[in-house]
């Protein structure tokens, strides 16, 4: 499977997160894996957004309304979502979602 920042990530289905909220920070209990991690922000922000619908990294970005005036910052803030991506996707909170075939054709051939 093709990852790319223009992958669309979910929350698997059948997962159901169980949460327990604190000031600084967020308790999950991912029923799937049986494994208990720690959220601080902004992965718990980028949490919440995937578990409403598929997103890629970048709109996430447009919807935490993290764009910055210079390509610079754009470019590490994408940076820093990616890596957060990656770590939720290696603890097994989130998953990227299968590219359509039409995709995969179109992306063969590009």
């Amino acid at each position: 499977m093709k990852i790319s920042q223009e992958t669309q990530w979910i929350v698997p289905q059948g997962c159901s997160l169980i949460w327990e909220q604190f000031d600084n920070g967020c308790l999950i209990f991912n029923p799937l894996s049986g494994t208990t991690h720690l959220l601080f922000d902004p992965a718990l922000e980028i949490l919440k957004l995937l578990q409403q619908k598929p997103m890629t990294p970048k709109t996430v970005i447009q919807s935490l309304e993290l764009a910055l005036e210079s390509e610079e910052q754009n470019r590490e803030i994408v940076a820093n979502v990616w890596k957060i991506f990656v770590d939720l996707d290696r603890l097994g909170i989130i998953q990227p979602l299968p590219l359509k075939t039409t995709e995969i054709g179109q992306s063969a051939t590009s």
